[in-house]
């Protein structure tokens, strides 16, 4: 049973989860009714855990028909957002050179720190750590630049769930 914070967030962070790790197959029917009863809530948190999952590409939505796991990326798809992330992240690496100051600097050496600690672990823990500690530092020089609206395109655009599905060992993230 789903009980404290927001039951859309729980929901979503659950299925989120078991999606990223592929414990629900690609196509599977993520059906309302049955995710209520499952979780033991009204169907509206279930309708928005699903919109959220659908804006991050992990739940396709069909008119008439309902939400469905989503298809990881391919490679295309994965070239498409490594060139976006450039985009994004060398013009706020521009900004963020005049802007960093040296708490930033021991922020961004933590992280780093951390990865090369979490780098030498093995296996999906280290696999996940090292996602999420990626993004982290990414998100990091975003925010020195300074500019709310690119730290927003950038959360937007990171898809890390979406995309750690393609690049990490069993998709386990």
């Amino acid at each position: 049973m789903i009980t404290a914070q927001s039951l859309t967030t729980q929901v979503y962070e659950d299925l989120r989860r078991r999606i990223v790790a592929q414990k629900l197959d690609v196509g599977a029917p993520l059906v309302i009714s049955q995710l209520a009863v499952e979780f033991h809530i009204s169907p509206t948190p279930i309708r928005e855990a699903l919109a959220r999952l659908h804006a991050e590409g992990l739940a396709s939505l069909t008119a008439n028909v309902g939400y469905r796991v989503a298809s990881p990326p391919d490679v295309a798809d994965y070239r498409k957002w490594m060139a976006a992330r450039r985009l994004l992240e060398v013009n706020a690496l521009k900004a963020c050179a005049t802007r960093a100051g040296t708490e930033h600097i021991q922020r961004l050496a933590a992280i780093n720190r951390e990865i090369r600690r979490i780098r030498a672990g093995d296996g999906p823990d280290s696999a996940r750590g090292f996602s999420e500690l990626n993004a982290a530092f990414h998100r990091e020089l975003i925010l020195i630049a300074g500019n709310p609206f690119v730290t927003r395109a950038f959360d937007h655009m990171w898809l890390g769930a979406q995309f750690s599905r393609t690049h990490t060992p069993d998709g386990v993230v």
